[in-house]
């Protein structure tokens, strides 16, 4: 969440996004793909209360970052305030309904979803599937999607093999076992 930290603009959140990048990579030995993938941006729309401006050339900045890099999550701080002010000029004051920069309503979550109808990065895992995931040769039905993978986060519409089924990502999800409690996975049926 790179905002309310003497950021200003995209340029700044970008800069925080790669010193993140290389956090993650020295901490855990990634690459700086595979820390891309598993890293994500949330941002905040128009004025924040520590006087900085986030417009909507900034978001569509940090969006062209996230995509280029195959950043795994993308998104902002809050649709409640997606709509101009009124007045439209800002008033020195956040407002929890308000971005308080002129736009349209729902400029800033137009960037979101420009993001969810990227293709996600793909990449095999680093580690071998969790015991029980699916080989592509099992099961009864047809063929096995990729093997789910708990190191690797999903996005609405991946497919993946688990346990001799194929599976679809209903949302957003990291380490979610698909059949499992959470209900971010739905059954294609055997594989």
């Amino acid at each position: 969440m790179p905002f309310d930290g003497g950021f200003s603009g995209g340029a700044s959140q970008i800069t925080a996004l790669q010193d993140f990048n290389a956090q993650l990579s020295s901490t855990f030995g990634w690459s700086s793909a595979t820390a891309y993938a598993h890293e994500g941006v949330s941002g905040m729309n128009g004025r924040t209360d520590d006087g900085e401006y986030f417009y909507q050339a900034d978001f569509q900045t940090v969006l062209n970052f996230a995509e280029t890099n195959g950043m795994s999550r993308y998104t902002f701080w809050d649709l409640n305030r997606d709509r101009e002010c009124n007045p439209p000029s800002d008033n020195g004051d956040l407002s929890g309904e308000c971005s308080s920069v002129t736009q349209n309503p729902y400029d800033f979550t137009k960037y979101t979803v420009e993001f969810a109808g990227a293709t996600p990065p793909t990449s095999p895992p680093t580690t071998p599937p969790a015991t029980g995931s699916a080989s592509p040769t099992s099961g009864t039905g047809g063929s096995c999607a990729t093997a789910w993978s708990a190191s690797s986060a999903y996005t609405s519409g991946q497919q993946v093999s688990y346990n001799g089924d194929n599976w679809t990502a209903n949302q957003w999800n990291d380490d979610e076992v698909p059949g499992g409690s959470s209900g971010a996975w739905t059954s294609d049926g055997p594989c």
